[in-house]
């Protein structure tokens, strides 16, 4: 295929009309392609494919219009994304304009990082090449039946211990606790759990954000407590984020049903599948979303469905950045998208940067690092500027 007959399809592409043989022709002719070969097209050819939208993030204008991209399977793969996705910047060899530096090039994604404690006493680095633990009966030991040493639990078959599992910025884990109900605990998060359930109900305490698949026990219902709110199930499958910079917690309901008790002057509300209820300050509001929006980080991906902010708080989080917006930037403006959370920070700021030509992006260390320490053990500093 030549750089007309590529072109050509590229615009058909854009206008929604190539047959699924068309689309295929045109991935593997992006994969095949010699970076050298990849000549720019002509710049009438670049601006339609600019103006039409191919990549995958879209501004939301005021009167709330939204396109919705499509999540392409071959996107979660490395190298389908790279060849596809980012042909604007491959295939077309024309700058981002993003005017992010080479730091953010080399900051990687996050990964499996927890630590797991006794409460007030020792604590355990996890294994990063695991990413679930598990309540075993007398044991805990990790997904793959593989013992976790080195901490120490005493009489773990007698004593009803309080644990503690803490992710990191960057850092991810899951747990499935004694009565088989299984939790995802996203970054910069803690779950507060006992060894084992004992009495007539089954309660975590949770800071951040997790998503929890509730093993059914119409004897003892389970309870979710975080700062602003108490959740009670039987069994049912639902996200809680209640991170305490958000000043407000979100719990949405995917299969089952819930019931939120909020503050202390007995506000309630029940919540169905495809509900979200959010609580602040003493007051909860409920409405229907998309729930994939909000669980899809425990499966490996961003669903960029809100405001610049809220997106860039969870890249903060999952990248271990600060995040600073200058005071000409617009953080409410929406996006609608979707990209891997297994890429590096650079090609998410490239997606971003789609929203408006003139963002412009500095990735820069803060003083105080220790010798020794690698890139991603570094405080970084993510500025938004126009």
């Amino acid at each position: 295929m030549d750089k007309d007959q590529a072109s050509a399809l590229l615009d058909k592409y854009r206008r929604g009309e190539c047959t699924p043989e068309e689309e295929r022709m045109l991935f593997e002719a992006f994969n095949r392609m010699p970076l050298p070969d990849r000549a720019p097209l002509s710049d009438d050819a670049y601006r339609q494919l600019e103006t039409g939208s191919l990549a995958s993030i879209h501004r939301k204008i005021a009167q709330n219009e939204r396109r919705i991209w499509q999540r392409w399977a071959s996107f979660v793969a490395a190298a389908a994304l790279l060849a596809f996705v980012s042909v604007a910047y491959l295939f077309l060899d024309k700058p981002s304009g993003t005017g992010e530096n080479r730091l953010a090039s080399e900051i990687l994604p996050g990964g499996n990082r927890a630590v797991l404690s006794v409460a007030g006493g020792p604590s355990l680095q996890l294994d990063s090449n695991q990413s679930n633990i598990v309540m075993d009966g007398k044991h805990i030991v990790y997904a793959d039946h593989t013992p976790i040493s080195g901490l120490e639990l005493g009489n773990f078959n007698e004593a009803l211990l309080p644990l503690v599992l803490t992710t990191p910025k960057g850092g991810t884990y899951q747990v499935t606790l004694s009565d088989g109900t299984r939790v995802w605990l996203n970054a910069a998060s803690t779950l507060k759990y006992p060894s084992r359930f004992d009495g007539k109900e089954r309660t975590v305490e949770l800071s951040g954000e997790a998503f929890f698949s509730v093993a059914k026990d119409t004897k003892r219902p389970f309870r979710v407590v975080s700062d602003k709110q108490q959740i009670e199930v039987l069994g049912t499958e639902f996200n809680v984020s209640a991170y305490p910079d958000e000043g407000a917690t979100k719990t949405t309901l995917v299969t089952g049903a819930v019931r939120l008790h909020v503050g202390t002057n007995g506000v309630s509300v029940s919540l169905f599948p495809g509900e979200q209820a959010v609580s602040k300050e003493g007051s909860v509001t409920k409405q229907e979303v998309d729930t994939e929006s909000f669980t899809a980080w425990k499966d490996g991906y961003f669903k960029l469905n809100g405001s610049l902010q809220h997106i860039m708080a969870q890249v903060g989080r999952w990248y271990d950045v600060e995040v600073i917006f200058e005071h000409n930037v617009d953080a409410s403006m929406e996006l609608v998208g979707e990209i891997s959370r297994d890429v590096k920070l650079s090609d998410i700021l490239r997606m971003v940067n789609e929203i408006d030509g003139g963002l412009k992006f500095k990735v820069e260390e803060i003083a105080g690092h220790q010798p020794g320490e690698s890139l991603n053990q570094r405080k970084r500093r993510l500025t938004i500027m126009k």
